[in-house]
């Protein structure tokens, strides 16, 4: 706890840098197969368009918390855990493409890649310090 408080502007800044850079890395990978064939496609978070929005979020949490205002970003950390859970939820429509042959009854299989496990990391270590500042003034949890 007290490694968390000393160092909490890192920490936050970090999971923001950490956001960022999961953008760039594979999102998922959508695989249909037919009589043996197969057809794949992957993008890269920053490809679909809800990673345009991470990115937004991510850069205004990142200048809340340079400038002091980390309660504040808590609410553009929290939109960007909820774009990032929905878009996995509805993975194989992002892939329009691939998605397509679905409706003819081929069977389509969704492989996350790492980019949405970086990115929740990140969000975690941009919130962490603060709900920790949270819960201590409420009492639920104890400071040394």
């Amino acid at each position: 706890m007290e490694f968390i408080k000393k160092n909490r502007l890192y920490i936050m800044l970090g999971g923001c840098a950490l956001i960022l850079v999961g953008l760039f890395f594979d999102f998922a990978k959508v695989s249909v197969s037919f009589l043996g064939q197969s057809v794949s496609d992957s993008k890269s978070y920053i490809d679909c368009d809800d990673g345009k929005i991470v990115l937004v979020t991510a850069i205004i949490s990142a200048l809340l918390i340079w400038f002091k205002k980390e309660k504040y970003s808590l609410i553009t950390t929290v939109i960007t855990l909820l774009v990032v859970i929905i878009d996995m939820v509805d993975a194989k429509n992002k892939f329009a493409d691939v998605s397509s042959y679905s409706a003819y009854g081929l069977e389509t299989t969704v492989k996350f890649g790492i980019s949405p496990y970086i990115v929740i990391i990140g969000v975690v270590l941009a919130a962490c310090p603060i709900v920790i500042d949270i819960l201590e003034q409420k009492k639920i949890i104890k400071s040394k």
